[in-house]
């Protein structure tokens, strides 16, 4: 890329703040400093950010009128913002504000806003984890996704132009249109994938499988939304020939992590004050939205953090482990809780599997398993023995290459619970 492509480019970057009154430039330079500072400094940072946002807190919302430290702040869940909205806007906050929606992948979606420096702070992050993989701002993007990605609204189709973004719908992935795709990113000279994991392994399968060459400008593929597996890591590397790298976000909670360059997972720090519960749940308050304020969000994420330092020489955090998005629980008639790391582990070395999903409800499971040829019989009954005495349930069954079931937003779940609303709720 040229030094007038480059200035031409950030030029596009600015336009782009000025028509969505964000500074996604200023803060993605923030970050490119802050992820070296030293951790102790980030932290007074940190802290800083949350004494002033406690106070716009207790001062301006219904819900926190009534805590008199951030410690008296319990655990907030999407429930408790469902049964009262209102009580989180600030009447402090008379900036720009940007609606938003929370997944609803594990349940009804709900709406939430966010201010325009939570919305430079989102689209920074994101930029930060494409860098790793050899992104500069102007590359073209190809967006796989659904609509928790992809917006088709005007303002968004400017936007996707300026940032020179190509979108791929996933609602519909038979062949003609995984070739076509293919074909479109190859003659646009793409060279930076970012989207849903599970379709952008169903892409990978078919240019296995009917021998399609790698796409020789890529730098990179980004994977989000979903679970990206170690299996899945592996099958897309193999058919792209290029590294793939995990980005991790939860927009409502403020938290946004990307893998660096070394293969570790760093949680942005400067936008966040996270803590793990007694669960493995991470909490989070986003210290950039003052507009519609959560602190101690639980994300039901459940994640490991590492002590050691990265050779990468960033100083935000190490997610060791993501062990599984949202509330992707399996719970059984003794209401006992299986995460789907569970399967993942179950399923990791049977190279018969390609990938699978597990629908339950308060009587019966169901295990559908994506399998090529060399799945029969004996291995069937080995994972049905298996499930029997870990799981207790009236009815088991394992399906194989039947339909997944896939969610408004077109992401794939490896959970479904399909259990009564009263029964979820008790459970």
């Amino acid at each position: 890329m040229t030094s007038v492509t480059k200035k031409i480019n950030m030029l596009k970057l600015k336009l782009i703040d000025i028509l969505s009154g964000t500074d996604i430039d200023g803060t993605l330079q923030m970050l490119k400093q802050h992820q070296y500072l030293p951790a102790e400094e980030l932290d007074v940072l940190r802290q800083q950010q949350l004494d002033h946002l406690f106070d716009i807190a207790k001062s301006s919302t219904g819900y926190y009128a009534q805590f008199e430290n951030y410690d008296e702040v319990p655990t907030l869940t999407k429930q408790i913002m469902k049964e009262r909205p209102d009580d989180f806007l600030s009447s402090a906050y008379k900036g720009k504000v940007f609606k938003k929606f929370t997944g609803g992948t594990s349940g009804t979606p709900f709406p939430y806003q966010t201010s325009a420096l939570a919305q430079s702070h989102l689209w920074a992050g994101l930029i930060l984890s494409w860098e790793s993989c050899g992104y500069e701002f102007g590359d073209r993007v190809a967006f796989i996704a659904g609509s928790a990605l992809i917006k088709v609204d005007a303002k968004h189709k400017v936007f996707y132009k300026l940032l020179n973004v190509d979108k791929y719908p996933v609602a519909s992935m038979d062949e003609s249109i995984m070739a076509a795709h293919l074909n479109k990113i190859r003659d646009n000279d793409t060279k930076l994938i970012y989207g849903y994991a599970m379709s952008i392994n169903l892409i990978a399968d078919f240019m296995l499988e009917n021998n399609i060459p790698p796409i020789e400008s890529m730098k990179g593929i980004v994977c989000t939304s979903e679970v990206l597996t170690d299996k899945m890591r592996v099958n897309i590397e193999k058919a792209f020939n290029v590294k793939v790298y995990n980005q991790y976000g939860c927009n409502e909670a403020g938290l946004s992590g990307f893998e660096c360059e070394k293969g570790n997972m760093h949680l942005i720090t400067s936008r966040c004050m996270y803590e793990i519960d007694e669960y493995g749940v991470l909490l989070s308050t986003d210290l950039a939205n003052d507009a519609y304020i959560f602190m101690k969000y639980n994300t039901g994420d459940i994640v490991k953090l590492s002590d050691e330092k990265c050779s990468c020489g960033r100083n935000y955090p190490v997610i060791s482990k993501i062990e599984g998005r949202g509330n992707e629980m399996l719970v059984d008639q003794r209401n006992k809780v299986i995460h789907s790391s569970y399967f993942n582990f179950l399923f990791k070395n049977d190279h018969s599997i390609k990938q699978y999903q597990v629908t339950f409800d308060e009587r019966s499971v169901c295990i559908n398993l994506k399998v090529d040829h060399t799945f029969n019989r004996n291995n069937r009954q080995f994972y049905l023995e298996l499930i029997k005495n870990d799981f207790v349930f009236d009815k088991y069954e394992i399906a194989t290459n039947k339909e997944f079931h896939i969610g408004k937003n077109l992401k794939h779940t490896f959970i479904v619970d399909k259990r009564s609303q009263q029964q979820v709720l008790t459970a």
